[in-house]
């Protein structure tokens, strides 16, 4: 049971990694410089329900964490490139990544949580 939940949240976290980076390509190509325009995008409610809770617990994250979420997932840069561009080290980089991760996940469950 508890492998099938882990695989299940790592499943999950990647649909909405994916999400993150279609929604940053859209936004970089028609260079809005504002926040994400959900209004404009085509998707089912279930789909805006998700989005926007990621954009908001994205949004909450520490600096740190933000960051590094941002470079890695939505950028798709590599580690070593993460770490050369905020000066520190990979470990650090991975350490971030996973906890800005742990985060996120733990914010999108309390949310659905509550939405029972």
């Amino acid at each position: 049971m508890l492998k099938t939940v882990a695989t299940f949240t790592g499943w999950l976290f990647r649909i909405v990694e994916r999400e993150c980076y279609r929604l940053f390509k859209i936004r970089r190509s028609k260079n809005i410089n504002s926040d994400f325009e959900l209004d404009n995008l085509p998707t089912t409610n279930l789909d805006m329900d998700l989005k926007i809770d990621l954009i908001n617990a994205i949004i909450v994250l520490p600096l740190i964490y933000r960051e590094v979420l941002i470079l890695k997932d939505v950028q798709e840069y590599s580690s070593p490139e993460v770490a050369a561009k905020l000066g520190i080290t990979v470990q650090a980089v991975k350490s971030r990544l996973h906890r800005a991760r742990t985060i996120i996940k733990e914010q999108i469950n309390s949310q659905k949580i509550s939405n029972i």
